[in-house]
């Protein structure tokens, strides 16, 4: 007897069966100074702050309850987000900077997350759901949550990883290549001999068993009800999880022959990126809640001990025998499933004829999302200030590089001339949620990505990021003899002053770029004014910064609120 059912749309059990859970609070010392005056989730990137980049792909898929943790201050978040996603449910949970005189970590997120849940009773948003854990700083361009919100519900699985693995070609100097050979040149000072450092990925070290190929290598765990393969055409495959662990800390895996023996399909990787998104059971979060000690977090412990504490142990010499529900010692409730009249092959969501008499009360599964060549889909987690420039140059390659290849092809849309005549603030030009956010004929025309996409300066995914940014703000190259003004892979939202040479930078909105200016490879968050005679060369200078006339200041980051007042290289500047 053949068991079948049938599953709800992934929108669906968005909206209807799991919370989104946002990490936006703490502090961000690996961003200093550019988050030491403006929140984490309020740090723009080109047009945008990085949380609309975090929430829009969960959006886009259906999730229209989030629960946003944060700090004291946060009336510019909670403004921004009620406004740019009118129809979503935001629900803002306070944590501390601090508790019991220790940093606050996300455990404790989870638990303030839980009990600010039960105040919520009688209303619906107090009603005990699902969560998917999130992190502000993680980035999904072009990545459909489809499979990763499908495969945790038909594997009936307790806890899933959304895992993400890139091209070996974009573990490399890509966007340094592409810097560097992309667009108009430019002369000696302009920007030349400044290589751009690509995005570099942090790996993870998993374990994950998968199942048995068929013939024409399809993954038998990610066949629909007709035998075709879930997920195939997203680049993403889910298998059952047994270890993780960040890649830097080393950890010694030790996995006994009985074990081994068992499961002859086990893979061990490290080529692997954590997005730090997790579907999470209910009941899974009470147990993370009140197992969590102090300094704890989500992504180095408790998640990682879910996917160790999975299977039973037998030891016949100490006369022990101890289920994962001893092992995280809670009381794992019986899934809805096992209450009804199942076999042990429809639980497990396996074919194979070969199951054990009962089924493991306790499942971690991962979702892994493979970079492909030709589909647009890229993971970032925007934690340092390597990654916020990487992040912001790799936009300006790309996008220039498409503009580049839309020039060439006479596309009088896109021109250069029309483009530079369009250098204004894009906040002007209002845009609802999801209008350019994928590539289509509407937004972006999918023949001139391909386009460009074959001149191998950049794989297709590469464009991922870039096709969220409007191309109004762009500029390839524009030069105003009157007012001698050169601006070269640019992206503006403020009209520069008399002889300014901007090259392959990003100017806020509210800049005052003074006589005889020059800025170079640079970031210019907003706010900032520089003075006439200033030289600024690969350098990020934060919100409300100052530059006095005169000034250079090479290869450094200024911070927040900072007066340059002397010549400065090769530092970071604080207030």
């Amino acid at each position: 007897m053949q068991f079948k059912t049938t599953v709800a749309s992934p929108s669906l059990a968005a909206s209807h069966l799991f919370d989104v859970v946002v990490f936006a609070g703490g502090t961000a010392d690996s961003l200093s100074p550019l988050c030491n005056n403006e929140p984490k989730p309020m740090l723009c990137i080109c047009n945008r702050p990085m949380i609309w980049y975090c929430l829009y792909p969960w959006y886009a898929a259906g999730c229209r309850t989030f629960f946003v943790s944060v700090n004291e201050d946060y009336a510019a978040l909670q403004s921004y987000l009620r406004r740019e996603f009118s129809d979503v449910e935001f629900v803002f949970v306070l944590v501390p900077f601090t508790q019991n005189e220790a940093p606050s970590t996300t455990c404790d997120v989870v638990k303030a997350y839980l009990k600010h849940k039960e105040s919520l009773l009688p209303n619906k948003l107090g009603h005990a759901r699902d969560a998917l854990l999130l992190s502000c700083d993680t980035l999904l361009p072009g990545l459909d949550p489809e499979p990763f919100i499908r495969n945790f519900y038909c594997s009936v699985a307790s806890v899933s990883v959304l895992l993400f693995r890139p091209l070996k070609c974009t573990r490399s100097s890509t966007a340094t290549e592409a810097s560097s050979s992309g667009g108009a040149k430019t002369n000696k000072g302009h920007g030349a001999g400044f290589p751009v450092k690509p995005y570099a990925y942090r790996y993870t070290c998993t374990a994950y068993e998968e199942t048995n190929e068929d013939d024409n290598g399809t993954s038998t765990a990610n066949l629909g009800e007709d035998g075709e393969a879930v997920g195939d055409t997203n680049g993403a495959c889910s298998y059952r999880l047994h270890f993780m662990c960040p890649y830097d800390e080393r950890q010694e895996l030790r996995i006994s022959m009985g074990f081994a023996g068992r499961r002859p399909n086990l893979t061990f990787s490290s080529d692997t990126m954590d997005a730090h998104a997790y579907l999470v059971r209910n009941w899974a979060l009470n147990a993370i809640a009140e197992s969590a000690g102090k300094g704890m977090s989500v992504q180095r412990d408790s998640i990682p001990f879910l996917a160790r504490s999975q299977h039973s142990i037998v030891n016949e010499n100490k006369m022990t025998f101890l289920r994962p529900d001893g092992k995280i010692k809670y009381n794992i409730p019986k899934h809805w499933l096992l209450e009804s009249d199942s076999s042990v092959n429809f639980l497990n969501a396996s074919p194979g004829p070969v199951l054990p008499s009962e089924a493991d009360n306790l499942l971690v599964c991962c979702t892994i999302y493979e970079e492909r060549p030709e589909k647009c889909m890229r993971v970032y987690r925007v934690r340092t200030r390597e990654d916020y420039i990487a992040v912001n140059q790799e936009i300006l390659a790309a996008k220039c590089q498409l503009l580049e290849m839309n020039e060439a092809n006479g596309r009088n849309s896109m021109r250069i001339g029309s483009i530079s005549g369009r250098i204004t603030r894009t906040s002007q030009q209002k845009e609802k949620p999801g209008q350019s956010q994928r590539f289509s004929r509407t937004s972006m025309e999918r023949k001139s990505i391909n386009t460009a996409a074959e001149s191998a300066r950049l794989p297709f995914s590469a464009f991922a990021l870039s096709g969220l940014v409007s191309n109004a703000a762009f500029t390839i190259h524009k030069t105003d003899t009157s007012r001698q003004i050169n601006i070269i892979h640019s992206f503006l939202r403020t009209e520069p002053t008399c002889k300014a040479t901007i090259a392959r930078s990003i100017v806020g909105n509210n800049v005052t770029l003074g006589s005889d200016v020059r800025i170079t490879n640079s970031i210019i968050l907003d706010n900032a004014e520089i003075g006439a005679g200033a030289i600024i060369s690969n350098s990020v200078i934060g919100s409300s910064a100052m530059v006095n006339s005169g000034v250079r200041v090479v290869s450094c980051t200024v911070g927040p609120q900072c007066l340059v007042e002397s010549n400065e290289t090769d530092r970071v500047i604080r207030a």
